[in-house]
């Protein structure tokens, strides 16, 4: 068990998802016993073992599947030759396999790692994403300066030149220095054949027309550009830069659940033509003073 959990940990930890397979019951003859686990990547590569044969080529594809969809649940395998869950086999018993999807958080990866990416770096590890953080400048991508997160990237060569993977479930927040560079992230991030989740630049409203103004003129697609989220955040009247990062991280939370980012309040606000009839307050009993008893006197 110490070694499993060890080559799980260490699969987490690489940040790609992956599938536990665990035999949760078992009835008859079958190649393993309840408890017996293995680890299925997204690529159909396998730590350990749950027997082997065309049963465990059927649980690999169907981990597969779970990872893709990213739905974990319980499959039943019956060890005949035909029949509904049927492995092909003789054996004659009956598991259940519990094929539980583990998927990395989603990642911000931050384009500029000024003033405004250090908080932005901060929320969103505090709200359960990895962070990865790239600058062109050495001093700015250090550990020094974010200590916290997963990774820091110096892009030595210029944004232009930079090979960073991104993933389908990033978070892109291009905070660069100049809108020079801001330009150059976005391209990098435009012509990645992978469409992260959130895409977004800052920038001031006549600057982010400009900029997207060129793209289009260059040929990007309308759809990914359309997706470009320029100025960035939500409108909170934020300034300084925690009050930014602020903006940009409830942007990006919203976009992560499918939500539109409003007041809660106006769930519970009445319509001006509905009138509401509010029960009477009790009214309160006044105190009385005692005939017999002393004016109070001030002290």
């Amino acid at each position: 068990m110490r070694d499993f959990l060890d080559t799980l940990g260490e699969a987490l930890r690489a940040g790609n998802p992956l599938a536990v397979a665990t035999i949760v019951s078992s009835r008859g003859s079958t190649p393993r016993k309840i408890g017996a686990k293995m680890i299925v990547r997204a690529d159909g590569r396998i730590d350990f073992t749950l027997g082997g044969g065309p049963f465990e080529a059927l649980v690999i594809e169907d981990a597969r599947t779970a990872i893709a969809t990213g739905e974990s649940g319980i499959k039943c395998y019956r060890f005949l030759p035909s029949g509904d869950h049927a492995t092909g086999q003789t054996c004659g018993g009956e598991v259940e396999v519990f094929i539980d999807v583990h998927r990395p958080p989603a990642r911000v990866v931050l384009f500029g790692g000024g003033h405004v990416a250090v908080p932005v770096s901060r929320l969103a590890k505090a709200t359960g994403f990895r962070v990865a953080v790239i600058d062109d400048r050495r001093e700015f991508a250090s550990r020094e300066r974010f200590a916290e997160v997963d990774e820091v990237v110096h892009a030595e060569g210029g944004y232009a030149r930079l090979d960073f993977p991104l993933e389908e479930n990033d978070y892109v927040v291009i905070v660069t220095r100049c809108h020079e560079t801001d330009e150059a992230c976005l391209r990098l991030v435009l012509n990645d054949d992978r469409e992260p989740a959130y895409v977004g630049v800052i920038a001031s409203r006549r600057k982010a027309r400009l900029l997207l103004k060129n793209l289009r003129e260059d040929g990007y697609p309308p759809d990914r550009l359309e997706a470009v989220r320029s100025p960035i955040g939500l409108d909170i009247g934020a300034e300084t830069p925690e009050e930014i990062a602020v903006s940009i991280l409830g942007e990006i939370l919203a976009e992560r659940a499918g939500r539109r980012a409003r007041p809660l309040s106006e769930e519970t606000r009445v319509p001006e033509n509905v009138t509401v009839r509010r029960a009477p307050r009790p009214r309160r009993a006044r105190a009385t003073r005692s005939s017999a008893a002393p004016p109070p006197t001030s002290p």
